[in-house]
C-alpha cells in the first residue's frame, strides 16, 4: 500500500529547509514566491509490498485525461523536473528507470533529480520509472515537481541550440 500527503513549504520550518537545500543543490526554483514554480512536496509511504507502477512524472499534452494540478496550466507548461528524496532504509522498494537500465536503492538521506523534458519540451519518455515492491521496512520518500515556465532563465541551455 502506498499513501501520499501534500506538505507545502510553509507548513513547517523543516519543510522550508528542505526546499532551500535542494533549490541550492539543483539550481533551479522550487521554493514558493510570487511564481509558481513548483508544486507542494509530496510524502510518500509504502509498507511492506507497496509499489508504484511505471510512469512519467511530465504530462503528456495529448493525453485527454489531464489532470487537474492547482495554479499550474499544462497546455502552457509542464513538470520540467523531478527531485525525489528518500528518508528511510527498506529492503527492496528500488526505484527503476527500466529503459535506461537504471534500478536505484533507497537510502536513508539520499534523493535522486532528473529533468523530465528535453530542451525543445517534449517529453522524455526514457525516463518513465516505477517503485518496486518494499520488501521489509517502511519506505518513506518525498518528491517535488519542478515546472519550467519559472525556470527560463535558471534551466541550462542546450549547447546546441
Amino acid at each position: 500500500m502506498q499513501t501520499r500527503i501534500g506538505l507545502h513549504d510553509k507548513h513547517h520550518k523543516i519543510i522550508l529547509k528542505l526546499s532551500k537545500r535542494m533549490e541550492s543543490v539543483v539550481h533551479l526554483n522550487i521554493i514558493h514566491r510570487e511564481m509558481r514554480s513548483a508544486e507542494e512536496w509530496f510524502a510518500g509511504v509504502y509498507s511492506a509490498g507497496g509499489f508504484y507502477n511505471p510512469h512519467l512524472d511530465a504530462l503528456n499534452i495529448h493525453d485527454e485525461n489531464i489532470p487537474m494540478v492547482q495554479y499550474f496550466d499544462p497546455r502552457n507548461d509542464n513538470r520540467v523536473a523531478t527531485i525525489l528524496a528518500y528518508h528511510t532504509d527498506v529492503v527492496g522498494g528500488f526505484t527503476v528507470f527500466d529503459q535506461l537500465g537504471i534500478a536505484v536503492k533507497p537510502t536513508a538521506g539520499s534523493a535522486l533529480f532528473w529533468y523530465n523534458l528535453h530542451h525543445d519540451g517534449m517529453v522524455d519518455e526514457r525516463l518513465q520509472h516505477s517503485a518496486c515492491p518494499t520488501v521489509l521496512g517502511t519506505k518513506w520518500i518525498s518528491n517535488k515537481w519542478i515546472w519550467g515556465k519559472e525556470q527560463v532563465w535558471r534551466r541550462p541551455c542546450d549547447a546546441s541550440g
